[in-house]
């Protein structure tokens, strides 16, 4: 849903072209789960976009979305990709 969006769902804008203003207000609450979704994608992209690979490198994703983005901040943080807040 990152590049594209499922009108069978209700996303008839993808959520990289969700305006801040959709992130805001009321809908805070949706802030972090497009922010955690933002990193699950951009991941994906920087992988290569093979699903089978991306599997393979993130068995966590069989958990669930937050244990993916867990572990894809973990494998970002041992790359240097990552720095933590102190």
């Amino acid at each position: 849903h990152w590049e594209e969006g499922d009108a069978a769902h209700g996303l008839t804008t993808p959520l990289k072209d969700w305006p801040k203003e959709w992130l805001t207000g009321a809908n805070k609450p949706l802030a972090m789960k497009h922010t955690h979704r933002r990193i699950v994608a951009t991941e994906f992209i920087e992988q290569g976009r093979d699903k089978k690979a991306f599997l393979a490198a993130y068995p966590e994703a069989n958990q669930g979305a937050f244990a993916l983005f867990k572990a894809i901040n973990k494998a970002r943080l041992a790359r240097g990709d990552l720095v933590t807040r102190k």
